[in-house]
């Protein structure tokens, strides 16, 4: 029985074809098929498994494609594209969520706020995938299929 439901999903199953595949660095142990999440630690791009019981205040920014060791290259199917934009005065964070700035002269650039349970954030773009220090600079944002409501 097993052998006829392995491919219920027809050809389609384990093609990514038009998604994002992002390279990044496993900072821990990774099996194919765990949710990532963007790790803190040694690697700057660096990602881990989901820790669902640390709390939700990071979010998940893909799915691993292969197994990997600490160190090793992990091909991620990040739950949207990659961009490049411009931040604002208040700088982003790698791994807070991307924003909209609400400065008078920073229409259309991005700053990042912190993830966290029952905060009220609007604007919410996406997952500041590298950090940017000044205004103007371009920063890396894995743009999310959701919006945070208040």
């Amino acid at each position: 029985m097993a052998s006829q439901t392995d491919y219920q999903f027809g050809p389609w199953y384990d093609n990514y074809g038009g998604w994002p595949i992002i390279s990044m660095q496993a900072a821990g142990s990774i099996t194919k098929g765990q949710v990532v999440q963007l790790s803190t630690g040694t690697y700057a791009r660096g990602v881990v498994a989901y820790d669902g019981d640390a709390g939700i205040t990071t979010p998940a920014i893909g799915v691993a494609l292969n197994d990997a060791s600490a160190g090793e290259m992990v091909s991620v199917l990040g739950s949207g594209p990659v961009m490049m934009l411009i931040s604002g005065a208040g700088g982003c964070t790698s791994g807070q969520a991307a924003v909209v700035s609400t400065a008078a002269s920073e229409d259309g650039r991005v700053v990042s706020e912190a993830w966290a349970d029952g905060t009220a954030m609007k604007a919410v773009l996406g997952t500041c995938l590298t950090t940017a220090d000044t205004a103007g600079e371009y920063v890396a944002v894995l743009l999310h299929q959701f919006v945070v409501a208040i």
